[in-house]
């Protein structure tokens, strides 16, 4: 069961990423990228975790739902050198998407940070949050 489901992550170069039944960060993307399997993300409203801190592009692939028929196509083309680089890169990023590493909670705390600091900047007006009533 798990045991082979794992070496066959490990196993793998590419492990497709796909909407299902929850969107696509789900416990595949993590298990993909914690075996060093490059993911295939298909969707078309894919939010990368950590997209601020972390270059997915170099470590992934992308295709919208459209592109599923030219997908082979398009991962025959990356070439082994461009592979090997994703997978190296795989290896950097697998710490950050491991909630029993130090390094996950840094990049959640600082999105979480951000996310905050955004919302009051594009809620803000002359330093007074609008959401805030005014007297």
């Amino acid at each position: 069961g798990e045991r082979l489901y794992r070496e066959m992550l490990w196993a793998s170069q590419f492990c497709l990423v796909a909407n299902g039944t929850a969107n696509v960060n789900t416990a595949r993307l993590t298990e993909a990228i914690m075996h060093g399997c490059i993911p295939v993300v298909v969707a078309d409203d894919f939010q990368a975790p950590f997209h601020r801190n972390l270059n997915w592009s170099d470590f992934a692939v992308f295709a919208r739902t459209s592109e599923i028929d030219t997908l082979q196509d398009k991962l025959s083309g990356i070439s082994h050198a461009a592979a090997d680089a994703k997978r190296v890169a795989l290896q950097d990023v697998a710490p950050y998407m491991d909630m029993k590493d130090g390094s996950f909670w840094f990049l959640f705390i600082d999105s979480m940070i951000e996310g905050m600091r955004i919302s009051f900047d594009s809620n803000s007006e002359g330093g007074h949050c609008r959401s805030r009533p005014t007297s």
